[in-house]
């Protein structure tokens, strides 16, 4: 499948989708360095898509060297999370009330469901703007 970096304990999801994570099995948000460890041991070109529950850290965009986000990617669409109040209960953290899905700039555009639409025209134009 394709390569999915989920980056806040969703490993089930790449699962799901027939995907496969890059090197190691999950991506942990709030462990940048473990990470960049991974990824920065990964095969290159690294084009993976993204899940992102919350914006990327400043911290883990730089240690990434096996490809820069947001460069590199477009904004597909963000998602509401059915699962916002259970991941707030169980892992303590905020309620991640929304998913965002990101491409590689250069992977093929494909038809997707209508109501997985961006949240905003900026967005819609490209998600260069995007978080």
């Amino acid at each position: 499948g394709d390569p999915v970096i989920a980056f806040d304990y969703m490993p089930g999801l790449v699962v799901y989708l027939g995907a496969r994570s890059p090197v190691f099995p999950f991506y942990v948000f709030d462990r940048p360095l473990l990470n960049c460890f991974n990824l920065n041991r990964s095969e290159r070109p690294l084009r993976p898509y993204l899940v992102l529950g919350r914006p990327m850290h400043e911290s883990q965009q730089s240690c990434i060297d096996a490809f820069d986000f947001p460069e590199d990617f477009r904004l597909l669409a963000r998602l509401p999370n059915p699962y916002a109040p259970v991941y707030a209960r169980w892992f303590g953290g905020p309620g991640m009330e929304e998913v965002s899905l990101y491409a590689p700039l250069d992977a093929p555009v494909r038809a997707t469901r209508p109501d997985a639409s961006v949240s905003s025209t900026e967005e819609r134009s490209g998600g260069r703007n995007a978080p």
